[in-house]
């Protein structure tokens, strides 16, 4: 269908830019590949989440973040290759050369917030998931920690030092397992632009070595 969509489109390749060439593939092939790429990278965070629950906390966030990342860079190459190796009528789809260069120029970044999109949008499930297990990881405290909350909590009602101790101590691990996974995720938009510039490097050196770019 994808294909079909873009073959009665080649007529008309000439006479559109860069922009509106990549606005054809994201109403063609891309929903396509991207489709397959979210529901494998939501399956195996499905997994992973199942996992967790059976005992292999953190760990089942471990493989599911290597098979994020093996998914999303799938997903890069996919693209890359299909833009280089389907030019039809002899016209490419789309100039990769021109692509990278704007998606690097921060004024021109914008045009492609589309292709970023469905890019990323493979890393939510992982990224929800690692919300949970950072959040469920901080809550697993050693255990003569867990025991003297519970004490301090059992004796509150005939001693007060008790109950002052259990509240804040019980309140502080709640507070720290949700301010971490916060604390990763501003740092995580902190970084996003050398995250997006080191993506953008990686992709690129790939359309050079297949000769696309």
């Amino acid at each position: 269908m994808a294909l079909v969509f873009v073959w009665f489109a080649t007529p008309f390749m000439p006479e559109l830019d860069n922009e509106e060439r990549g606005q054809l593939l994201f109403l063609s092939f891309l929903p396509l590949v991207n489709g397959l790429a979210d529901f494998a990278s939501i399956g195996l965070t499905r997994w992973s989440l199942r996992k967790g629950v059976q005992g292999m906390l953190p760990w089942s966030w471990v493989i599911d973040l290597a098979g994020a990342v093996v998914i999303f860079f799938g997903l890069g190459a996919v693209i890359i290759l299909f833009i280089h190796m389907a030019q039809p009528g002899g016209v490419p789809l789309l100039s990769l050369e021109v692509l990278f260069a704007e998606i690097k120029g921060p004024a021109t970044r914008g045009q492609y917030w589309w292709l970023l999109f469905m890019l990323f949008s493979t890393l939510i499930p992982t990224v929800l998931h690692g919300v949970v297990a950072a959040t469920a990881f901080f809550t697993i405290y050693p255990k003569p920690w867990r025991l003297r909350i519970t004490a301090w909590l059992r004796d509150a009602p005939e001693d007060a030092i008790a109950a002052r101790g259990g509240r804040v101590t019980l309140a502080l691990a709640f507070t720290l397992a949700f301010f971490v996974p916060v604390f990763l995720i501003v740092e995580a938009v902190r970084w996003w632009p050398g995250i997006l510039n080191g993506t953008i490097w990686v992709f690129e050196g790939f359309a050079c070595l297949i000769g696309a770019a």
